[in-house]
């Protein structure tokens, strides 16, 4: 993982049922599907969230990333207007899209879900971490082929570089039923 030079960087990597802080693993429960694996993982957290529960498989994923990546209170030092979040993925919220279609192509089974469409944008998931770290600085999603940790990493330098910024959580954090992969660092700076 490449990373900003002269910066702090914590990091958490979660993927085919395994989770590492710092390039250590903490985890590792092989075989377990998504469903599974995060929810086990959201409960070893020891973290009480009802809401979790009720988030997209893409939010379930950025919540549990966030919490271990974040784990050691490294928010509690700077103020809610300083920290950035720069977030990419590739598949955006794909699953949940076709999940929100899904309820209203049916006309016998018609009810568009609100608690499935607030979660059909991606960025959502910045929107989750806002709510439970207090987060109101810079924020930005975008999404991309591949995770491309030069852009991420150049743009979160200029984040860091403007006088409002002290730190920034940045990474990638993509579901796809079939694969999901969250890596994020926190940086700030020395």
């Amino acid at each position: 993982m490449k990373t900003l030079t002269n910066h702090t960087t914590t990091t958490c990597a979660v993927e085919a049922g395994r989770i590492s802080y710092n390039g250590t693993l903490q985890i590792e429960w092989p075989g377990l599907n998504f469903e599974a694996f995060i929810k086990k993982a959201y409960q070893h957290l020891n973290w009480h969230y009802p809401k979790f529960y009720k988030m997209s498989p893409l939010c379930q994923l950025a919540t549990v990333a966030g919490r271990y990546l974040l784990q050691n209170n490294a928010l509690d030092d700077f103020p809610p207007e300083a920290i950035g979040v720069v977030i990419a993925n590739k598949h955006a919220s794909r699953s949940t899209d076709q999940q929100h279609v899904a309820t209203f192509t049916n006309p016998q089974a018609y009810y568009p879900s609100p608690s499935i469409f607030v979660y059909t944008l991606p960025n959502i998931l910045i929107g989750e971490w806002c709510i439970q770290y207090n987060i109101k600085g810079q924020t930005a999603f975008f999404v991309q082929p591949q995770l491309d940790w030069d852009f991420l990493l150049g743009y979160s330098q200029m984040l860091l570089q403007t006088p409002d910024t002290q730190c920034c959580i940045t990474g990638w954090v993509d579901y796809h039923p079939q694969h999901y992969r969250a890596t994020l660092q926190f940086i700030h700076s020395e």
